[in-house]
């Protein structure tokens, strides 16, 4: 899971391990998404797929163009955050926002 700093125009694999009560949670029968929210306040809402239901991981690919660097002119990075949520039933677990960078490419993407 990409939990360091990102870089425009690159793609990542978003690969949570859900927990509940401090134990590994089962997601059959769950839906999962991912959220991120940039500097503008944007909010980018995708859903993830679960392979192994028992293992508590879902996972996200993001496209290359979701990230953006955001202000400034001559800005090298911008602060994103991102959150996890899961639904199965009437349970829902949703993470708190984690901060990370979004840095500009050096390759100029």
């Amino acid at each position: 899971m990409a939990v360091g700093p990102v870089v425009v125009g690159s793609t990542y694999l978003w690969s949570p391990t859900f927990l509940k009560d401090g134990a590994i949670y089962d997601l059959t029968g769950a839906t999962a998404t991912v959220n991120f929210l940039d500097p503008n306040g944007n909010v980018y809402t995708f859903t993830m797929v679960i392979p192994t239901p028992t293992n508590g991981k879902a996972l996200y690919q993001n496209l290359t163009s979701l990230f953006t660097i955001v202000g400034e002119s001559g800005s090298q990075f911008a602060q994103w955050y991102r959150s996890y949520k899961v639904v199965v039933g009437s349970v829902v677990l949703e993470s708190a926002p984690i901060p990370f960078p979004v840095y500009k490419s050096v390759s100029g993407a």
